[in-house]
C-alpha cells in the first residue's frame, strides 16, 4: 500500500505536469489475437492476400499503435465494404394470365365469351446480384484489417462485413476505457474519517495523487493497487482537487472535508426520584436530556423533531426508553439525523433532614446583571429559595445552577419548582412553593450527575424587564464533590451564560475565580429550617393565637437573620379538646398581619392553600368537630411564601 501524506504531494506538484507521459491506449498481440486495453478486438483465422495471420494481427497492431499515439477516437472506426455485381440465370416459377373461352348465361341464353385467368409456369431468367468479397476495418481512413468470405464462412457468418462490425464494435468499446478513472469524481470525506473509492482503467503500474495546484491539502491519500482502491482521510476542513495517475493517464478528484454539523454524545439518563413527577415535567427532562446530548458546531442549526407533551414516569424502580429525533445542519457541514433513546429511571431514597436554608433575595430587585447568590453544598442537604424582579430595564438570562470545581464528579437530587417571570410578586411566590410543597411531601424529583469542573443548569429561562420570578427547590448531595450553587441574572448571549438545563458546561478559570470571591460574599444561609410549634386549646376557652415569620431565625453569620423566615418551615401540633357536654366545633383561622399575602397549609393530611388574600380578612382554613369529651391532636405544616407579606397570625377558636 502506497502512503500519501501531505509533505509527498507538496513534492508530487512541484513536478510539471506535462512532463509525464501522455496516455496512450495499450495494443498488444498475442498469437492471433489484436487486443487493446486488455479487450481482444479481433481474431486472424486465415491467410489474406497472401499474408499469414501471425503477420495480420502485426500488421493490424503496428497502424492501430500510430493513430493512437495521434489520438484515435472511437468515433473514427468504422466498417467499408467491397461488393462484386454478379449475374446468373435460374429457372422461376411464374404466374402469367392466359385466354380462355367459356360458356356462360347471359340474358337467360347460353353464350360462349373469352376470360383471362392465372396460370403457374417455369421460366428461365436473368438475375443481377450484389456479392461481399471483402470487408474492412477502417480508423481515421487508414485500413486495419480485412476479412474476407472464407473467413467469415468459417465463424458461419452469411458475409464478412458482420465479422468486421463485430471488429468494430469491440474496437470502439476497447478505445473507449479510460486509462484510470474514480468510481466518484466529487467526495464529501467527515472530518478525521475515512472514505475509500475504487478506481479502475486500462493503464498499469503505480498510481500517483497530487494536489492540482498549490501545497498542503485537507486530504490524506491511501492508494492500495491489490484492491483498487483509495483511501481519503480528512485531515482538516477544506476543499481539494487531486489528479490521479497513471502510466500518463489522469482523473481529477475533487474532494471536501466537512465536519458533522454535531457530536453526539450518550444521553444522560432522566433519574426520578418519589412518585409525584407528572408527565409534562417528564417529558420536559427528557428533551433537556436530548438538548445537552447534542453539542452543534457554531453555526448548525438544531432541530428537535420529536416533541411529547407528555411522558408517564415508570413505575417505582423501572425505567423506560423515550425515542427523540434529532436534527443538525449547517453550511459547508455533514447533517446528522439521529434518534436519541433517552432513558427514564424512577429511583427510591431514603428521607433527607434540610440541614440550610439559601436564601436568594438580596437584591430582590435587580439593576444590572450580576451573579446573586453562592453557596457550598457542604452540609449535605439544602433548600434553596430565590425571588428576583427585574428592573434593570433590559432582558436578562436567570440561571439557578450547580457549580462542581472538584476534582469527581457530583450526584445531587434536585426537587421543586418555580414560577414566572410574571408582574404579581405574590401569586408567583403562592404558585412556586405550592408545587415545592407537592414535590417534597413525595420526594419527587431528579437525581442528576455534574462532571467535575463543569456547570449544569437545572433552571435557565428569559426573564424581561419589570417581571419577577421566585423559585423553590430542595438540594441533596448523593455522591461526590459538593457543587457551588449559583443563582444568576445574566447577559443573554455572553460567553458565561448557560443556554440549556441539564447540559454540562465546562469551567472556565475567570468563572471559577469569580465565583469564590462571590462565595465569601454570600452571608445567607441558614441552618436548620424548620420552626416547631405547639399550641392548646379547650372548647369556651381562651382563643390561641400564634405568628408564622414573626421571629426571624439566625444565619450562620451572626449578623444576619432572616425577616419573615421565607422558606422555613414551620411544623405545628395543635391539641383541641372539648370538655363540655355538647359537641362543638374548633375553628383554625387563618388572617394577614402585614398586608397582602398568601398560604400554603398541610392540616391533618389534607392541602389548604390561599392563593393571597388582605388585612383585614378571616380565612377559615379547618373546622374540627369534636365530641362531647373528645380529644384531637392536629399535625399543621407551613412555610412563608416569597413575595407574601409575613408575619402572618393563626388563630384556634371555637
Amino acid at each position: 500500500m502506497l502512503k500519501l501524506g501531505l509533505i509527498v504531494l507538496a513534492t508530487c506538484v512541484a513536478l510539471p505536469t506535462m512532463a509525464q507521459p501522455a496516455w496512450t491506449p495499450r495494443v498488444e498481440v498475442q498469437g492471433t489475437e489484436l487486443r487493446v486495453n486488455d479487450v481482444v478486438v479481433l481474431r486472424a483465422r486465415s491467410t489474406v492476400g497472401g499474408i499469414v495471420p501471425t503477420d495480420r494481427v502485426r500488421l493490424s497492431a503496428e497502424r492501430l499503435r500510430d493513430l493512437t499515439r495521434v489520438g484515435l477516437e472511437p468515433g473514427a472506426v468504422r466498417v467499408d465494404i467491397e461488393t462484386e455485381t454478379r449475374h446468373r440465370t435460374e429457372v422461376r416459377t411464374v404466374t402469367k394470365m392466359v385466354e380462355r373461352t367459356i360458356t356462360r348465361r347471359v340474358n337467360k341464353k347460353r353464350r360462349r365469351v373469352k376470360i383471362e385467368v392465372p396460370v403457374q409456369v417455369k421460366q428461365t431468367v436473368n438475375v443481377t446480384y450484389e456479392i461481399e468479397t471483402e470487408a474492412r476495418l477502417i480508423a481515421s481512413g487508414k485500413v486495419l484489417a480485412t476479412a474476407s468470405p472464407t473467413e467469415a464462412k468459417a465463424l458461419s457468418l452469411a458475409k464478412p462485413s458482420l465479422l468486421v462490425e463485430n471488429w468494430a464494435k469491440s474496437l470502439r468499446h476497447a478505445l473507449a476505457i479510460p486509462g484510470i478513472a474514480v468510481s466518484d469524481t466529487g467526495q464529501i470525506v467527515p472530518w478525521m474519517e475515512k472514505r475509500t473509492l475504487k478506481f479502475s482503467g486500462a493503464a498499469r503500474g503505480p498510481v500517483t495523487v497530487q494536489r492540482q495546484s498549490g501545497l498542503g491539502s485537507p486530504v490524506e491519500a491511501s492508494v492500495n493497487l491489490s484492491n483498487s482502491t483509495i483511501t481519503l482521510l480528512g485531515k482538516s476542513v477544506g476543499r481539494d482537487i487531486l489528479v490521479i495517475s497513471r502510466e500518463g493517464a489522469s482523473d481529477k478528484l475533487t474532494v471536501a472535508v466537512q465536519p458533522y454539523a454535531a457530536t453526539l454524545l450518550a444521553p444522560q439518563p432522566v433519574v426520578l426520584t418519589g412518585t409525584g413527577v407528572g408527565g409534562e415535567k417528564v417529558a420536559k427532562l427528557v428533551l433537556a436530556s436530548a438538548r445537552a446530548a447534542v453539542q452543534p458546531l457554531s453555526g448548525a442549526s438544531f432541530k428537535i423533531e420529536t416533541d411529547p407533551d407528555s411522558v408517564p414516569p415508570p413505575a417505582s424502580g423501572k425505567s423506560l426508553a423515550v425515542p427523540i429525533n434529532v436534527s443538525i445542519s449547517g453550511p459547508e457541514m455533514l447533517p446528522v439525523h439521529q434518534t436519541l433513546k433517552i432513558p427514564v429511571v424512577s429511583r427510591s431514597l431514603p428521607k433527607a433532614e434540610t440541614n440550610a436554608l439559601f436564601f436568594s433575595n438580596n437584591p430582590e430587585r435587580i439593576t444590572a446583571a450580576q451573579t446573586l447568590y453562592v453557596a457550598r453544598l457542604s452540609m449535605g442537604t439544602a433548600r434553596l429559595l430565590y425571588h428576583h424582579w427585574n428592573n434593570t430595564g433590559q432582558n436578562l438570562w436567570f440561571v439557578a445552577e450547580l457549580v462542581n470545581d472538584g476534582e469527581t464528579s457530583a450526584q445531587v437530587q434536585v426537587l421543586g419548582a418555580d414560577a414566572g417571570p410574571v408582574r404579581d410578586t405574590v401569586w408567583v411566590g403562592y404558585r412556586a412553593t405550592s408545587d415545592f410543597f407537592s414535590a417534597y411531601q413525595s420526594d419527587s424529583g431528579m437525581v442528576v450527575e455534574v462532571p467535575a469542573h463543569s456547570r449544569m443548569a437545572f433552571q435557565a429561562i428569559r426573564l424581561p424587564n419589570d417581571l419577577t420570578i421566585s423559585g423553590l427547590f430542595q438540594l441533596r448531595l448523593i455522591s461526590g464533590t459538593a457543587p457551588l450553587v449559583r443563582v444568576g441574572a445574566d447577559t443573554p448571549g455572553s460567553p458565561t451564560t448557560i443556554p440549556d438545563i441539564l447540559r454540562a458546561t465546562p469551567l472556565t478559570e475567570s468563572m471559577q475565580a469569580q465565583l469564590r470571591d462571590t462565595d465569601r460574599q454570600s452571608p445567607h444561609v441558614y441552618p436548620k429550617p424548620s420552626i416547631n410549634l405547639t399550641a392548646k386549646h379547650s372548647v369556651g376557652g381562651r382563643w390561641g393565637f400564634f405568628s408564622v415569620g414573626r421571629s426571624p431565625i439566625a444565619a450562620t453569620d451572626p449578623a444576619q437573620a432572616l425577616e419573615g423566615n421565607y422558606g422555613v418551615f414551620y411544623n405545628i401540633q395543635l391539641t383541641l379538646e372539648n370538655t363540655t357536654s355538647a359537641p362543638a366545633d374548633i375553628k383554625l383561622i387563618f388572617e394577614p398581619a402585614g398586608g397582602m399575602a398568601g398560604a400554603v397549609f398541610l392540616i391533618d393530611g389534607k392541602r389548604v392553600e390561599i392563593p393571597r388574600t388582605n388585612m383585614p380578612t378571616e380565612t377559615t382554613l379547618a373546622t374540627f368537630r369534636l365530641a362531647p369529651g373528645a380529644r384531637k391532636v392536629v399535625p399543621v405544616r407551613t412555610l412563608p411564601l416569597s413575595g407574601s407579606n409575613y408575619p402572618i397570625n393563626l388563630i384556634v377558636k371555637s
